[in-house]
C-alpha cells in the first residue's frame, strides 16, 4: 500500500518529501505506512525475543511463558535468593563444626579412600561462597537414556579441575548443563552464591 502510494505521488509529479508526507492522496497518507511499519517492527522484534526464550529447543535453557512478567527478568536476580543460599552454606559449614561431614555427598558414589578432603584455605572459599558446588546433578533424555546419574563435586579457585571418564560417561552432558546448553533433569548447582540454573545471566 505504501509503495503504491509512493508511486502515485511520483507519477502525478508531486513527489514525496517532508512537506508532502502528510498529504492525503486517495484517502491515504504515506506517513501512515511508516507508522504501521514501525509498529510491526516493534511487535515482531519482541515476539521473536519471547518465542526464542520459551519455545522448546534441543539446546539452551527454556524460560517459563510468564518470564517477561517477572521482576528478575527486568531488574536482575532476587538478592534474597543469594542470601538464602549463603545461609544454607553457612549452616552446612556449622554442621562441620558440630561433627557432621559436609563432604559425604561427594563420596557417595566413590571409595572414601580415594577422596582427599580440602585444606583449610579451600574451606574458607566454601564459607565465602567462592566455589562451584554441584549436588545430585542428573540428566535423562526424552528417550529414557540417563546420561548423568547424579554428579556431586566442588570446584575451587586456584585449582586445575579435570573431568575424566570413558566414552559415554556423561562428561559432555555435564559441561553442557553447566554452561546452559542443556537443561538438567534435577539437581542443584551454585556458583559464587548464585543458583546456576535460575541466575545464569548473573553467573555469566
Amino acid at each position: 500500500m505504501g509503495c503504491q502510494n509512493l508511486g502515485l505521488f511520483e507519477g502525478n509529479g508531486q513527489g514525496l518529501n517532508v512537506d508532502t508526507i502528510n498529504n492525503v492522496y486517495q484517502n491515504y497518507r504515506f506517513v501512515d505506512s511508516l507508522i504501521i511499519m514501525t509498529i510491526s517492527l516493534i511487535i515482531t522484534f519482541w515476539l521473536g525475543i519471547y518465542l526464542d526464550n520459551v519455545l522448546p529447543s534441543a539446546y539452551g535453557l527454556r524460560k517459563p511463558w510468564y518470564f517477561c512478567f517477572t521482576a528478575s527478568y527486568w531488574f536482575g536476580a532476587d538478592p534474597d535468593r543469594r542470601i538464602r543460599i549463603h545461609n544454607r552454606n553457612s549452616n552446612a559449614s556449622q554442621s562441620d563444626i558440630e561433627g557432621r561431614n559436609d563432604y559425604d555427598f561427594e563420596t557417595k558414589f566413590m571409595k572414601k579412600e580415594n577422596f582427599e578432603p580440602p585444606s583449610n584455605d579451600l574451606k574458607s572459599q566454601e564459607k565465602d561462597n567462592k566455589i562451584l558446588k554441584i549436588q545430585e546433578l542428573k540428566k535423562t533424555f526424552d528417550n529414557g537414556f540417563q546420561a548423568v546419574k547424579g554428579v556431586n563435586m566442588k570446584m575451587y579457585n586456584g585449582q586445575i579441575f579435570a573431568l575424566l571418564g570413558h566414552n559415554g560417561a556423561g562428561k559432555t552432558t555435564t559441561i553442557s548443563m553447566l554452561t546452559g546448553l542443556l537443561t538438567s533433569t534435577s539437581g542443584q548447582c551454585e556458583v559464587f552464591g548464585y543458583d546456576l540454573f535460575h541466575d545464569m545471566n548473573n553467573v555469566r
